[in-house]
């Protein structure tokens, strides 16, 4: 049982760290192109 729970927890961790990678990945590239396309109106005004 106690290496159920142990396996349960590795698991559940390593979910919780892709998560969180892929969205910090997103909200960057998302971030960076908002900065690109500030950039571009400012240009094109």
């Amino acid at each position: 049982m106690k290496m159920v729970s142990r396996i349960t927890a590795i698991g559940l961790a390593g979910v919780a760290i892709c998560y969180l990678g892929l969205s910090g990945y997103v909200w960057y590239h998302d971030n960076k192109r908002s900065k690109q396309a500030d950039v571009q109106a400012f240009c094109c005004q």
